[in-house]
């Protein structure tokens, strides 16, 4: 914005935009790869009783993402011939311009520089039915690690601030910013039949017993690579200068790329409801509840962020045969 003159009349309101067109195709542009692996183990020594574990590898290379290219804006600043309010007219642009700046400015470029690892285990136990009140117990654990990494360059958070003042000579950027994550869950299942009248009631409790997320470096004041000037120029900066007192301004958390330097959910646990009833001619009746005790979840505590869990939701499906054998339904 070179003028921006707003006055109470807004006939006499005036203001001058400079546009630029900045093209962010990138014709390099491919496919992401990925590569699984995994191991598993079946046990079933009794009817009813089944034993699943499985160990499993994922990795995701060339995932599509955005790279930030450094670029500036010129922004010329304009005079005003007339200052005065109530002439009812916009005031005049005194030309040329009385000074110019730069604008930095980051040009996003889809890039094929993500990488995401994912590694754990899953099992999954069955045990017999509880034949006095048709009831089988169902049980499903895992364990995921999973780590996030971006090949580039992040200005993190601290760009927005140094773009939009022009009393700001400089930003730090960091290398290659890393993510980690840890996800634990088990999730039961109580399965009750009544085969003469056509009913299955499952019930589902899914607990979330550890959650974190980490930002690496987020918080290392000294993880910084270099900077950045307000004509987008990239200037690094050695290791070994990096607590040196004149980048002192530069020595500031990266936190924001992901969430927090270190994010960890409160464990907690949340219950739903199914129902299913056989209908005549193959036909079903389902009724599901979502959070059926519409437990909240848990707020922000010292220590952990929060857990918030959306509100009851419920429904009924009808699944009826329509028309005779061969028809879809």
């Amino acid at each position: 914005m070179n003028v921006n003159w707003y006055a109470n009349d807004p006939a006499e309101r005036l203001a001058v935009l400079t546009t630029f067109i900045r093209d962010p195709t990138s014709h390099e542009l491919g496919y992401a790869m990925a590569r699984k692996a995994e191991a598993g183990i079946e046990l079933a020594p009794a009817r009813g009783f089944g034993l699943n574990l499985v160990a499993f590898s994922d990795r995701t290379t060339g995932g599509v993402g955005y790279r930030s290219v450094p670029d500036f804006l010129i922004r010329e600043h304009f005079q005003l011939s007339d200052s005065t309010q109530g002439t009812g007219v916009p005031p005049e642009i005194i030309e040329p311009a009385s000074y110019a700046d730069t604008v930095p400015v980051l040009i996003h470029v889809p890039d094929n520089n993500l990488t995401l690892e994912s590694k754990g285990f899953e099992g999954t136990l069955d045990l017999p039915e509880f034949r006095p009140i048709r009831t089988r117990l169902n049980v499903q654990a895992s364990w995921i690690e999973t780590r996030y990494f971006k090949k580039g360059i992040d200005f993190g958070q601290l760009f927005s601030e140094f773009q939009l003042s022009e009393h700001i000579p400089r930003s730090p950027y960091w290398e290659d910013p890393i993510g980690t994550g840890k996800l634990g869950l088990i999730t039961y299942r109580l399965i009750h039949h009544q085969p003469a009248l056509g009913l299955v009631i499952t019930g589902t409790i899914q607990h979330t017993f550890k959650e974190t997320e980490r930002d690496i470096a987020a918080t290392d004041t000294l993880a910084f690579a270099g900077y950045i000037t307000r004509a987008g120029e990239l200037v690094p900066v050695p290791p070994e200068r990096r607590s040196d007192p004149e980048f002192e301004d530069l020595r500031q958390p990266r936190s924001g790329v992901f969430m927090l330097a270190e994010y960890e959910r409160p464990a907690d646990w949340i219950a739903s409801l199914q129902v299913s009833k056989t209908l005549p001619r193959g036909g079903r009746l389902s009724f599901y509840a979502f959070n059926v005790l519409d437990r909240p979840g848990r707020f922000a505590e010292s220590g952990f962020g929060s857990r918030v869990y959306p509100p009851l939701r419920f429904g009924l499906e009808v699944t009826l045969p329509v028309g005779g054998p061969g028809y879809a339904r």
